[in-house]
């Protein structure tokens, strides 16, 4: 799937930061026609806001920002001797862009881990219940000498008792 045309423009501005012309923007992004419009609304504006701020009149919207362009090229937006770098707002959107498709990322990650959580101990709750249900059916058997190792228990425990109650008397 490809990028919506404003992603891939920031992620070229942002591999270009020494500066692009146009034209290497309109091959490299793959710009289509309908999307040319725009692109060149934002160089145009682009072009022109350095003359706009020294009038003081308010920047035009773009992500651009004209870093070189010669004085014997005055209005020629498009010429490829002409160089332009994203603004700060555009590369800090697309900062913001990079940390969410990452925070989606982990998000999906964190999910499949928590659903193999929840299905392991799905899968030892049954086992722990089987398991129990099948020791409570099977009878305790208690040896012969075992028997007669508890009675002699009981006998101590029953002495110590009595010896107990009289010496509180």
């Amino acid at each position: 799937m490809q990028k919506d045309f404003y992603i891939r423009i920031l992620e070229f501005g942002d591999n270009n930061p020494e500066g692009f012309s146009y034209s290497q923007l309109i091959k490299e992004c793959n710009i289509g026609s309908k999307e040319i419009e725009i692109v060149d609304k934002y160089f145009f504006h682009a072009y022109h806001n350095p003359r706009k701020g020294a009038k003081g009149d308010p920047p035009l919207e773009t992500p651009f920002f004209l870093l070189f362009a010669p004085a014997n090229l005055e209005g020629k937006y498009k010429d490829e001797k002409i160089k332009y770098i994203l603004t700060i707002e555009a590369k800090f959107k697309y900062i913001d862009y990079l940390e969410l498709t990452e925070a989606m990322k982990n998000a999906k990650t964190a999910t499949q881990i928590a659903i193999a959580s929840i299905l392991i101990t799905l899968v030892v709750s049954i086992f722990t219940i089987f398991f129990n249900k099948v020791e409570v059916k099977n009878p305790i058997k208690i040896e012969n000498n075992s028997v007669e190792s508890l009675n002699s228990i009981n006998r101590k425990l029953d002495t110590l008792i009595i010896q107990t109650k009289t010496y509180n008397k």
